[in-house]
């Protein structure tokens, strides 16, 4: 399958997107919705880039070597439960708030910790994310979830030393594994959604559009 599925690793400087989840946080105040993770922002930074690269947004029918384009941007993430890995599908994740995909995220949750997650939810995924830096990871190379055709590994928040303009300076950076099918499409599409992706979460104002 080597000659299928390729990987890009890369990172995104992520200081911007961690200054607004704490002002969000902080200026909700007694509202009745959840804190904000940093998950929401993916899901919603994912979805909105999946419909500007639809290709990686689709579902690859292998006996009829056909590409099949979803019209909804249904995100999976991965979620570490007591009978093994499940993946929640949040349905059209691009036309929600970051209030409403954390509502969802903590339902989804709860209802894997209780045993109740039904299958319902576990259906029509277009694309999904690995979020292994909950529990530390770096980067990896995550599997592709059949018929999808991609799936993004999100890593461990972290600070670390980056290069700014010939110097060394200190920034909050987010490790990203992306694995994608090459016969959907190539890899200068992939990079290009890659970009497209940390456009979003470096510019946090931009998912809350």
């Amino acid at each position: 399958t080597g000659t299928l599925k390729d990987l890009k690793r890369t990172l995104a400087i992520v200081d911007a997107l961690v200054e607004a989840r704490s002002a969000l946080n902080r200026d909700s105040g007694s509202s009745p919705h959840p804190k904000l993770s940093f998950l929401p922002f993916f899901i919603k930074a994912a979805a909105v880039s999946v419909r500007h690269y639809p290709l990686l947004n689709a579902r690859y029918d292998a006996k009829r070597q056909v590409v099949e384009p979803q019209d909804a941007a249904n995100i999976g993430f991965a979620l570490d439960t007591e009978r093994g890995l499940a993946v929640p599908v949040i349905e059209e994740a691009d036309r929600l708030s970051l209030a409403e995909i954390q509502e969802l995220v903590n339902l989804r949750r709860g209802e894997a910790a209780n045993r109740d997650l039904r299958i319902e939810h576990l259906r029509g995924g277009t694309f999904t994310l690995s979020n292994y830096g909950s529990i530390g990871g770096t980067y990896g190379r995550p599997l592709i979830l059949p018929p999808q055709v991609a799936i993004l590994g999100l890593g461990r928040i972290h600070q670390a030393p980056v290069a700014r303009e010939g110097r060394l300076e200190a920034a909050t950076i987010l490790p990203l594994s992306f694995v994608f099918d090459h016969r959907v499409c190539d890899g200068s599409y992939a990079v290009k959604f890659l970009n497209r992706f940390i456009e979003l979460i470096s510019s946090p104002i931009r998912i809350l559009r």
